[in-house]
């Protein structure tokens, strides 16, 4: 795989040395295949190919927008935020009029992750509908995990993290399928935070115990952090101070002191403050709170912050800090809902004007097939009426022709009529000479009989 990849990147730098860096004429074709072979593999090397083709020398629309759709797929894998749509939008309005169901789909998938990355999380979530709409013709099961993945990220989000595990446990299922073990262990990871939002921490630690252990054993030691912070999440939750201290120790001796994290910041900050050590906590707290940038930052910092107060006995500021955490889930959840809505909205209005398409479509279609069913008939009948007059031209000919030999035939009958009575005529006169003739025969062998018959003299 090294030889290989050594092997191209000389390739490419020969092909470097004869453009000076700029791709252009019949090499787009040959490196836009390459690119397309590397994506998801080698991701950095894809992108370096594509940097090298010179855009404004594209001229056929089918390489313009293969060209926007991998550029942009590449630009995401190596994590390089686009700063608008613009781009893949090139490649969506080409496939999505096209048969290429597959292209089509990583179109519409690649918009809805550009539109998240831009905090349009509506237009995100109406773009990977899109590609949703599409599952059902795509065979690529580790695309499908990713499309499920994102799909999953918006609802949790958004608090609906019932829809959010369904989608979760789509993209497992897709990673498993397709043996993409990394992806499935994320997904995996996901799940639990979603059974922990369910109020189900006994599951959930379960979960990300087994996701720790997996992804050390792979060093993905971000994945192995944020299981390890989730596990001491779902021991809190559970009452569970023994196994917390006991994950917490393991957390500072693998990844060191959580001093810019938030989360973490959070949960040592409850830990300590189940164990009364107040001073402690609420330096953590206010360690945390320089840190917090996120929605989800600042409702942990309230957690812990109220939960501090209430173990400290200051009833009425614990609970206007609780408010304030309830109130930021509140807002948060009934910002995604009047989005959720909004997607509804689209969504449907994008279905109704698909059937409206479509009736014009059909309509168009029988009135082009009684068009042509007229055109055919009068074609037929054409055809037919010239048919019958050249047959009627024989029959007439034939009739003709049979008259004249009628009148030959009775001609010759008359001719034989003739010849048969002057035969007739000769023969009776003959028949009457016979008979004649016998009749004197008969009377002379009388008289001569008669003669013998006489005595001589």
């Amino acid at each position: 795989m090294l030889m290989a990849a050594i092997l191209l990147l000389a390739l490419v730098s020969c092909g470097r040395q004869e453009t000076s860096g700029v791709v252009n004429g019949r090499e787009i074709k040959q490196y836009l295949s390459k690119a397309e072979t590397l994506l998801g593999t080698d991701d950095s090397l894809a992108l370096a190919l594509l940097n090298d083709i010179n855009s404004e020398s594209i001229k056929r629309p089918k390489q313009r927008a293969q060209y926007a759709l991998l550029y942009s797929e590449a630009r995401y894998k190596n994590y390089m935020t686009a700063s608008s749509d613009s781009l893949v939008m090139t490649a969506v309005r080409y496939y999505s009029s096209g048969n290429d169901t597959e292209k089509q789909f990583r179109s519409y998938y690649m918009l809805g992750c550009i539109y998240y990355d831009l905090g349009l999380t509506t237009d995100a979530a109406v773009a990977l509908g899109q590609a949703e709409q599409l599952v059902g013709e795509i065979n690529d099961d580790y695309r499908l995990g990713l499309l499920y993945t994102k799909l999953g990220t918006i609802f949790f989000d958004s608090f609906y993290f019932e829809r959010a595990l369904q989608y979760y446990r789509l993209a497992h299922s897709h990673y498993e399928i397709a043996g993409k073990e990394p992806h499935k262990l994320h997904a995996f990871y996901d799940i639990g935070r979603c059974l922990m939002e369910k109020n189900k921490a006994e599951s959930a630690h379960q979960l990300f115990k087994e996701v720790e252990e997996q992804s050390s054993e792979c060093s993905d030691w971000e994945l192995a952090y944020s299981a390890l912070c989730s596990q001491i999440s779902s021991s809190l939750e559970m009452s569970d101070l023994a196994q917390a201290s006991e994950e917490i120790d393991r957390l500072i001796h693998l990844f060191g002191f959580p001093e810019s994290d938030p989360f973490a910041l959070s949960l040592l900050a409850r830990h300590n403050t189940l164990l009364g050590r107040f001073h402690e906590s609420d330096s953590l707290i206010h360690q945390g709170w320089k840190h917090a940038t996120t929605v989800s930052d600042s409702i942990y910092m309230y957690m812990s912050e109220s939960l501090l107060e209430r173990q400290s006995g200051v009833t009425d500021s614990a609970l206007i800090t609780y408010e304030k955490a309830i109130y930021l889930q509140h807002k948060t959840a009934l910002g995604a809902m009047k989005d959720y809505y909004k997607e509804v909205a689209q969504v449907e209005a994008l279905k109704a004007s698909r059937k409206q398409s479509v009736l014009i479509l059909l309509s168009l279609s029988f009135l082009l097939f009684i068009l042509a069913s007229v055109i055919f008939l009068k074609y037929r009948k054409a055809k037919s009426d010239a048919q019958l007059n050249e047959l009627g031209l024989v029959i007439n000919d034939l009739r003709l022709k049979e008259d004249t030999n009628n009148g030959i035939i009775n001609n010759l009958n008359g001719q034989i009529n003739l010849l048969f009575s002057r035969t007739y005529s000769e023969l009776d006169r003959i028949c009457a000479e016979l008979l004649e003739a016998e009749i004197s025969l008969e009377a002379y062998e009388n008289r001569v009989s008669k003669k013998d018959g006489q005595p001589e003299h």
